[in-house]
């Protein structure tokens, strides 16, 4: 009852009868172990406590009773390893959550006739983290608000109705940071349009994917939308059967990503954002661009679309866009409707049109490749409008070249140089440099030297399993207005940490229970909360730093032009002995 706690320990067994439940009004902890799990289970299987009913060997079978039931006031109960087995009479879940935010860690939702955890389309915020969800008969979560996101990741599933967990309200009521693993198997299904109304801000950390369940949705953004991603691991957006990010979700066996399955990313007007990292596979329902921007408070840079049936992206507005590609996608790949913003460092393979200028636009196409289109590269533009640029026809203008750039390999949609592409350092010389320090290249995507930033070493798991990683944004200069921004994911929620750094070079030394991987001497950025989820430990925590502000600053003589960094998070984690956690490192040239 609501006034109750009940705690169980390893090894406890629970076995119920044909149509029975528990109901839990009050507390429900578990404190099971990795090798004693605390077991909730029918009365004949066998595997827990024995033939308990005398009828000789037998197992699970599902539906034979009905499950777990926390309701409003549960909130403080936390299953630990316990397994809940043979559930669904009834037509529930394993577990049955109304408006009840508990937590479940390291648990097993085995062999139920129903979903695994169903939220009941209530504002429950469950932190179930790091279970497996395994031969249930429905989806293994389902009945999710958006705003229980935040709280569920690094959950497996096989062998269920549907392996994944369903998002069925879809509109973001909250500020909220999603980071990797989310939701089950890396993946979070929307059952509708996912909204981001004014006021709300939602902020997507690198390598999470979203796939929507059915035809014509679409994300609508009124408030403000941040992705923290990158190309190599981007924040991506696809179609429920694609199976090329998270796996075979839909269960409908080895298939790929289709075109025009949903709709957009509209950014409407009075939306604001840094949208890096984003990948939109599958859109274009409706005849819509993968991205269609119409407000001047969004920057997009190192963003996608590929597999889209009406075109890549579609602008009225936007504050910058840099570094963005189309591939094998239908319609135009950029068209400019609008605006007064510079498209920097673009390529566009095939489609209609490459780049596209079909209404108000005003701005410059600098360094940038469009390439195999069927109507024309470039259209709309006169010859001062495009300089610096790949594959302009008879355009003319400053710098522009009409040449095959040479693409590592288009038809796998890698847009990347070759050695010894014509588009190699042949970019605008007034651009800025990239990010290994080199004169500028034309597309989006630069063949790097040394100097460029690179992940490096091994950080240490920490106590709530996770391994932080380093991320970046931008290039090291000293003296770019731009940000370099170094961020560490991964990092326990709530914790205080600092990045520490040097100049004289790498290292892989025992370290506080993990690797030292910055060689001596180093100093320190200073303190910060990593942020993230409060309550029971989370990995929503990050860590960052505008590292061109720190050299700026002039606060460390050695950080100058052409003196090569190497850098790591360093954080406070109380659940692990040495009470210390380290990110893995990064290392970058300074540039000019």
């Amino acid at each position: 009852p609501a006034a109750g706690t009940l705690t169980l320990n390893a090894g406890v067994v629970f076995k119920f009868p044909v149509g029975n439940y528990a109901q839990i009004d009050g507390t429900l902890l578990t404190n099971g172990t990795a090798t004693d799990a605390v077991a909730f289970t029918t009365y004949a299987d066998d595997s827990f406590g024995g033939d308990s009913n005398g009828d000789g060997a037998s197992g699970v079978t599902g539906g034979q009773w009905w499950g777990l039931f926390f309701n409003d006031g549960a909130d403080a109960s936390s299953l630990t390893y316990a397994t809940v087995a043979g559930a669904g009479y009834g037509g529930t879940a394993s577990l049955e959550l109304t408006n009840a935010d508990i937590s479940a860690q390291y648990c097993t939702l085995r062999d139920g006739s129903q979903s695994g955890v169903d939220l009941n389309g209530t504002a429950a915020k469950p932190r179930i983290q790091r279970c497996q969800i395994i031969n249930n008969g429905g989806i293994a979560i389902t009945g999710a608000s958006f705003d229980a996101v935040p709280y569920v990741a690094r959950n497996l599933a096989s062998g269920n109705g549907g392996d994944y967990m369903l998002v069925t309200q879809t509109s973001v009521g909250a500020d909220a940071f999603i980071g990797s693993g989310a939701g089950v198997n890396g993946v979070v299904v929307l059952n509708s349009i996912l909204s981001v109304p004014v006021g709300r801000t939602l902020t997507i950390g690198p390598g999470v994917t979203f796939k929507f369940r059915n035809v014509g949705t679409y994300v609508d953004v009124y408030g403000t939308l941040d992705t923290q991603g990158s190309f190599t691991s981007p924040v991506v957006f696809t179609t429920f059967g694609d199976d090329a990010f998270g796996g075979d979700t839909n269960g409908g066996g080895a298939s790929s990503v289709a075109a025009g399955q949903w709709w957009s990313i509209f950014f409407n007007a009075g939306s604001t954002g840094t949208v890096e990292g984003l990948l939109v596979r599958g859109s274009g329902y409706g005849g819509t661009a993968g991205v269609t921007c119409n407000s001047n408070g969004v920057t997009l840079r190192q963003c996608r679309v590929e597999h889209g049936s009406a075109g890549g992206f579609k602008f009225t507005a936007a504050a910058a866009v840099e570094h963005v590609a189309v591939w094998s996608t239908s319609g135009n790949g950029i068209e400019l409707q609008g605006g007064a913003f510079d498209v920097r460092h673009a390529t566009t393979h095939g489609g209609t049109r490459g780049l596209y200028r079909s209404g108000a636009w005003s701005g410059d196409i600098v360094d940038s490749i469009a390439w195999a289109a069927s109507t024309a590269n470039f259209q709309g533009f006169v010859a001062a409008d495009v300089r610096y640029s790949d594959a302009v026809g008879a355009l003319g203008g400053l710098g522009n070249i009409n040449v095959d750039p040479l693409f590592i390999d288009s038809a796998t949609g890698n847009l990347g140089l070759q050695v010894g592409s014509p588009c190699i350092g042949t970019g605008d010389p007034l651009s800025e440099l990239d990010a290994d320090c080199s004169s500028s290249d034309m597309g989006a995507y630069p063949r790097f030297g040394a100097q460029a930033p690179a992940a490096y070493c091994v950080g240490k798991t920490n106590s709530v399993g996770c391994t932080p990683y380093i991320g970046f944004s931008g290039y090291a200069s000293a003296s770019s207005t731009d940000a370099f921004i170094v961020r560490a994911f991964d990092i326990v929620a709530q914790q205080n940490g600092i990045f520490f750094y040097g100049t004289s070079g790498a290292t892989s030394a025992p370290f506080q229970g993990g690797t030292k991987c910055v060689a001596s001497p180093t100093l320190r950025t200073p303190i910060q909360n990593a942020g993230g989820l409060t309550g029971a430990p989370t990995c929503t925590g990050v860590l960052s730093v505008d590292f061109n502000a720190w050299i700026q600053s002039n606060v460390d003589a050695a950080l100058i032009s052409g003196a090569t960094v190497n850098i790591q998070a360093w954080y406070r984690d109380p659940g692990i002995n040495s009470t210390t956690g380290l990110s893995n490192a990064l290392q970058f040239g300074i540039c000019n």
